[in-house]
């Protein structure tokens, strides 16, 4: 939202007005192998109110870099991933928050609370008869990709691109270009913003373009009198998962449980990244067993799944512990550390 800082003295004057609560985004990448070598174990990603794009592009690159701080090869961040983070999201550029500990004079951005995209030029000529604009291209330009104007709010998908009197279909950096049918508050001067590429949105769909949102499990279950409830998983990957619980199911004095209702039961698997396609049941005649058992059952066998899946892919510091925790120490002793980083090691 827009403010206006007002200082009150004999009269009310405005210091400064626009969305000056507004930070940029932070870009934490260049901190990722000091991150790693003070024991953080995971990073987590704004991507709450993003596109699918967004989060796949981000995840992307972070993975790329996360790799690269654990290898023996100099980390080094490159000039395109930087590009490409900008591209799917960016206001006011990338600013590194308080990581550093210094004082922020660069966190804000006031101009604009939304997606900034990449500047591409300025509006070197318009024909407004035409709806022709004519710049010189600070960054590739191709049919499909998303502009705006520094005073529109309108955003307009690139639908014509000429170069002289001829159509293309892409045009490179420093190419002097013609766009056609663009119409409103636009003039000679106003610098333009490319707020999508499709070459990228493309290439990043394709990353999950096939990919599943649920897992699929089979399951076999065991259910007999006066013996706990053993329950197994296993997929087509090689994941297998036993859980023996501590629910024994007793005789049923009037309505045993069925298959059926087993069924029922454990493939409510909501929100969660598994669905069951296949279930194998043992089930012992007159056996009681309630619905509060199943559905603990069942949460019990996913969470040990998910806990399988992920402890596969945990990877360990080659720090000490305690090396972490003196050095936690000396750096509460230090003011100006940033605080959520001592919290971290207290954490840690």
């Amino acid at each position: 939202m827009p403010y206006e800082l007002i200082v009150k003295s004999n009269k009310e004057i405005c210091m400064d007005k626009g969305y000056i609560l507004s930070p940029k985004d932070l870009c934490g990448i260049s901190y990722i192998p000091e991150l790693i070598r003070m024991g953080i174990s995971s990073l987590k990603i704004e991507g709450r109110m993003k596109t699918p794009e967004y989060v796949a592009t981000v995840t992307r690159i972070y993975r790329k870099y996360i790799d690269l701080a654990y290898s023996e090869k100099e980390f080094v961040f490159d000039v395109q991933d930087e590009k490409d983070l900008l591209q799917v999201f960016n206001r006011g550029g990338f600013s590194s928050g308080h990581l550093s500990g210094e004082p922020n004079r660069n966190l804000v951005f006031k101009e604009k609370p939304n997606n900034m995209g990449i500047y591409i030029g300025n509006v070197a000529n318009y024909n407004a008869k035409k709806g022709h604009i004519t710049l010189n291209l600070n960054d590739n330009l191709t049919i499909g990709d998303t502009i705006c104007f520094e005073k529109e709010e309108t955003k307009y998908r690139i639908s014509e691109l000429m170069m002289g009197d001829k159509n293309i279909d892409y045009a490179t950096k420093e190419s002097l270009v013609t766009i056609g049918r663009m119409k409103g508050n636009i003039a000679p001067g106003d610098k333009i913003y490319k707020l999508d590429s499709k070459t990228l949105l493309n290439k990043t769909k394709s990353t999950y373009a096939n990919e599943t949102r649920k897992r699929a499990l089979s399951c076999a279950i065991l259910v007999h009198k006066a013996t706990p409830v053993t329950v197994s998983v296993w997929d087509n990957n090689g994941l297998k998962v036993d859980y023996v619980s501590d629910i024994i199911p007793s005789f049923a004095q009037k309505q045993p449980v069925t298959k059926e209702r087993m069924i029922v039961q454990f493939s409510k698997t909501g929100n969660t990244p598994f669905t069951f396609e296949h279930f194998d049941i043992d089930l012992e005649d007159d056996v009681y067993l309630s619905i509060r058992d199943m559905n603990e059952l069942r949460r019990n066998i996913l969470e040990k799944t998910t806990c399988s899946i992920i402890g596969a892919f945990r990877r360990t510091s080659k720090k000490d512990p305690r090396r972490c925790y003196e050095s936690w120490i000396f750096l509460r002793a230090v003011p100006q550390f940033p605080v959520f980083l001592q919290r971290i090691f207290l954490f840690y």
